[in-house]
């Protein structure tokens, strides 16, 4: 009898801690190391030393540094702040289906500017097919470090092997965003499991659903945007 519930109980603390160990698989996901001027893992819209829109700052929820994003002038234009996983935005590789991705956030928004931020799942690679979206646009100022929840819809049966995470602010009709506006961004983290069984109808009509004519938006870089360390991407 003490036997079985000694390995009942280790089995029981075993399952508590899969889920964990199973979405401890972002890369830098809170921002704590940096080099060239942006985070290890992401890639930036800075310029260096010109203008920097994504910074560094001791303002964490955890740990010692968050990631901070502003909306700042450029000549006669304002510079929207973009952070995308990977190198060469190319995303991480990554083989769950989780049913949400989390993270901690705070923003200031000027002029109705929005936080928007959207997560990728594919199979194939950075150019394959389409298995998930999570997305949220946050629109209201938030002072003090808040938690966000962004559930996957799953457009596809397949196992994932790659993950793409974009950050952006936009402006309430897309590029009219607003210098002054600015996110702080910390512990991203994946949650959950997707409960739909693969192969199933719910899981297929989940993806029919939330795109019903056509695949979600692919993730997108400008073309001066730089991969960290600091080197500029092609």
């Amino acid at each position: 009898m003490t036997a079985r519930i000694g390995v009942s109980a280790a089995l029981a603390l075993l399952l508590a801690l899969a889920p964990a160990a199973a979405f401890a698989q972002i890369p830098n996901a809170g921002f704590e190391t940096w080099a060239g001027g942006s985070p290890v893992g992401w890639i930036t819209d800075n310029s260096p030393p010109l203008v920097s829109p994504v910074t560094q700052t001791s303002v964490a929820h955890s740990g010692s540094s968050a990631v901070r994003g502003d909306v700042v002038p450029y000549f006669t234009i304002n510079l929207q702040p973009l952070l995308q996983s990977g190198p060469l935005g190319h995303g991480f590789a990554f083989s769950q289906r989780p049913a949400n991705f989390t993270g901690w956030y705070q923003f200031h928004t000027v002029g109705g500017d929005q936080l928007v931020i959207n997560v990728f799942l594919y199979s194939g690679g950075y150019a394959g097919t389409p298995v998930a979206i999570a997305a949220t646009v946050l629109t209201t100022e938030v002072t003090s470090y808040t938690q966000f929840s962004a559930p996957f819809s799953y457009l596809s049966t397949l196992a994932p092997d790659t993950c793409v995470v974009q950050v952006q602010i936009v402006g309430s009709a897309g590029s009219n965003y607003h210098a002054g506006s600015y996110f702080l961004l910390d512990d991203l983290a994946m949650s959950g499991t997707n409960r739909f069984v693969p192969g199933s109808e719910g899981d297929c009509q989940l993806g029919r659903d939330s795109y019903p004519d056509s695949p979600p938006p692919a993730p997108w870089v400008p073309s001066h945007q730089t991969d960290s360390p600091g080197t500029t991407a092609p």
